[in-house]
């Protein structure tokens, strides 16, 4: 698969970064398995629009979706603590 993740965590914030390197599906559930469970964490675009708001269990178990249209796009999110 050609699907890849890349997650740099700053300051209790993660930047995860999806790239579709040529993989023919356009949407993927990506699990972060970092979070405390019982704590909740906004996951934001890199525009800053809020797409999740989960707790660290619900992004290890389920995860959130990840849609790349474009053949060799790439997407960047923060996942931050909620306040």
């Amino acid at each position: 698969m050609a699907f890849s993740v890349s997650i740099q965590i700053q300051n209790q914030v993660a930047l995860s970064e999806y790239s579709d390197n040529g993989a023919v599906e356009t949407k993927r559930t990506v699990v972060v398995n970092y979070p405390d469970q019982v704590k909740t964490y906004s996951v934001k675009t890199i525009d800053g629009k809020e797409m999740a708001l989960s707790t660290g269990d619900e992004l290890k178990t389920m995860g959130i979706e990840v849609n790349i249209t474009e053949r060799y796009g790439v997407e960047l999110f923060e996942i931050s603590l909620s306040n």
